[in-house]
């Protein structure tokens, strides 16, 4: 097991400069982090929704966060509305990265979590930062349709891993109905992924378990990656629409609703994918429900009206 990286107290400290609102220090401490970061890209440590966390040097979440206040947010809502229905959380993260996602859903002492992560690059950090967590277990493993050895390698890019395919190396891949069975004591109540265009794979190797289980999916849909993954823009859609889910409530990728939508809208989603391929770097994030979840869809559907409502106020005011 590789060992647990330093965060260095330099490091930590120029990305706090690079916090805050904007103002001319801001602009020359991120200049500065920039340069360095072309040779020199040490672990720090930020604040994110509470939590102290370790990060790679090239992480770029915690500025994300900073300048983006939505951002990520309707997981968090997501969470608590699960708990709001079923008492306790038991999510299941797909892609849990440095385990960024446990902070953001207020951990409760009941909650229960399974967090997969392949990336040898990321999971130091993930043992890390959820090391003091209870009820958490980790899964290191990437997720595909089926289980296997091919050859690849990941890529690291500013935070976020991906998988090339041929080349050098061998990536074991799982799949979920092998990780829960149909005699698995414990399930998920809501599945979060965003594994940077696999997740189509990903839901082909748990049809099983979307099919028996149906938890609610929060999910990163990013037309463009899915083409580059040899998928069509609705791939991952269509996945759980097999799989009994219906309905989509939708994001831009700064957080901000943009509406409801039936998965079996193939015109209008299809529309929201060709924009998406307009925009650079841009993608939506869903929560996907199916007919069993009708009453924690539309308390949720009304919390996050009023949420919003509340949030414009504010701005205006």
């Amino acid at each position: 097991m590789p060992a647990t990286p330093q965060a260095s107290r330099i490091a930590s400290w120029l990305l706090q400069r690079c916090l805050g609102p904007a103002s001319g220090r801001r602009r020359l401490a991120r200049q500065l982090r920039k340069y360095l970061l072309r040779s020199w890209a040490p672990a720090f440590q930020a604040e994110y929704f509470g939590a102290r966390l370790l990060f790679p040097g090239q992480h770029d979440l915690a500025i994300l966060s900073n300048d983006l206040p939505l951002f990520n947010t309707p997981l968090r809502r997501l969470a608590q509305a699960v708990r709001n229905h079923e008492t306790t959380l038991r999510l299941l993260d797909i892609g849990a990265n440095i385990g960024d996602g446990l902070p953001l859903v207020d951990p409760q002492p009941t909650d229960q979590f399974w967090l997969v992560e392949g990336s040898s690059e990321f999971l130091p950090y993930l043992r890390a930062n959820s090391a003091t967590s209870p009820n958490v277990t980790i899964i290191p493993s990437y997720l595909g349709d089926q289980h296997s050895v091919a050859q690849g390698a990941e890529v690291v890019i500013a935070g976020n891993a991906h998988i090339l395919a041929g080349a050098a190396g061998e990536l074991v891949f799982e799949t979920l109905d092998r990780l829960f069975p149909g005699s698995s004591p414990t399930l998920p109540n809501l599945l979060k992924i965003d594994v940077e265009g696999h997740e189509a794979r990903i839901f082909a190797g748990g049809a099983d378990l979307l099919r028996r289980v149906q938890p609610p999916v929060f999910m990163e849909w990013y037309p463009s990656l899915l083409l580059r993954e040899g998928e069509n823009e609705l791939a991952s859609l269509d996945r759980l629409l097999a799989a009994g889910y219906t309905d989509a409530v939708i994001y831009d990728n700064l957080g901000f609703l943009v509406g409801t939508f039936a998965l079996a809208e193939r015109a209008h989603l299809q529309q929201f994918a060709h924009y998406a391929q307009m925009r650079d770097l841009f993608y939506f994030d869903l929560a996907v429900f199916a007919p069993k979840h009708s009453r924690l869809r539309e308390d949720f559907c009304a919390s996050e009206t009023a949420f919003y409502a509340d949030w414009l106020r504010g701005r205006s005011g």
